[in-house]
């Protein structure tokens, strides 16, 4: 059965940051697609880019910063670039 969504695109994982969002963010990666994790600071997924780039190379993963989840438009960022999924973690 082929994917849904094709291997190389960009999935946006909330959350990245935690261990369930983290998780998702790797198996993700392991299986091609490069990730958008969105953390509320820049400092909260830096460790996790370095990995990621490390293991799976310099293209794989990226950082959106949304400080206010709650506030109007706060994921209009987080979206940009054709985001071929979205996952809530």
């Amino acid at each position: 059965m082929a994917a849904l969504i094709a291997a190389g695109s960009l999935v946006l994982v909330t959350g990245a940051g935690g261990l369930i969002g983290s998780s998702v963010a790797k198996v993700f990666a392991e299986h091609g697609y490069r990730v958008r994790g969105t953390s509320r600071s820049q400092a909260g997924l830096a460790q996790l880019q370095a990995d990621f780039h490390k293991r799976f190379g310099p293209n794989s993963f990226e950082i959106a910063v949304v400080p206010d989840i709650a506030a109007p438009n706060a994921w209009d960022e987080a979206i940009k670039g054709a985001c071929r999924a979205v996952v809530q973690c």
